[in-house]
């Protein structure tokens, strides 16, 4: 009777042990399961968050290029404008040199010779170029019947035309510049592309 009450004893703490080890090896494994979950969700968003780091990193470095590459071409676009400006009033300057009282004058009496005679023709010129009118271009506009008036909106030159048709022909010294700077304006914007490397720049970014 001991012997059975022993070995049901026994038996008890065995399926005890048993049980108890059962139970621990459940808890350990799901313990590992979740531990392995975590894990691979940690690796997961860290593999995310690095991805997002790297397209944020990118697109500031495209975004700071390209910011730049525009900040550069409004620099040379300045540029440019600027010597454009420079040499709109370097060649007024030397049309304003030019426009000699003698060439002034010589200018009108050619001019005047290709109305035909039946024209009343008018002049106008600055007050000063008037009282400087020789008296035989005097004469010689009298002849063909020119009214000459005098204007402050003209600093050199003089306009000529039919009188009467408010249609004349300018060649002050702003108007004469002006068609200069018209004329050889698209060669030196061309060369200062060329100097510049706008047009290069355009080329590449195409």
């Amino acid at each position: 009777m001991e012997m059975d009450l022993n070995n049901l004893i026994n038996k008890i703490q065995q399926d005890g042990i048993d049980s108890a080890g059962k139970k621990a090896k459940e808890i350990i494994d799901q313990a590992e399961k979740k531990a392995a979950d975590i894990v691979q969700k940690a690796q997961k968003m860290g593999a995310d968050i690095i991805e997002q780091s790297q397209k944020k990193a990118d697109q500031y470095q495209r975004s700071s290029i390209d910011t730049i590459k525009q900040s550069s071409r409004d620099v040379l676009l300045t540029l440019r404008s600027r010597v454009q400006e420079f040499f709109g009033r370097i060649v007024k300057e030397e049309v304003s040199k030019s426009l000699s009282t003698e060439v002034i004058q010589e200018a009108i009496l050619k001019i005047a010779e290709k109305f035909s005679p039946d024209q009343e023709i008018e002049v106008i010129l600055t007050e000063e170029e008037k009282k400087a009118l020789k008296d035989s271009l005097i004469r010689e506009l009298q002849k063909r019947k020119a009214e000459i008036k005098t204007t402050d909106k003209i600093d050199r030159g003089f306009r000529i035309g039919q009188k009467g048709t408010n249609s004349f022909f300018d060649f002050s010294e702003t108007a004469i510049a002006e068609a200069f700077v018209k004329f050889l304006n698209p060669k030196l914007v061309k060369q200062l592309d060329i100097n510049l490397g706008i047009g290069q720049e355009e080329k590449n970014n195409g």
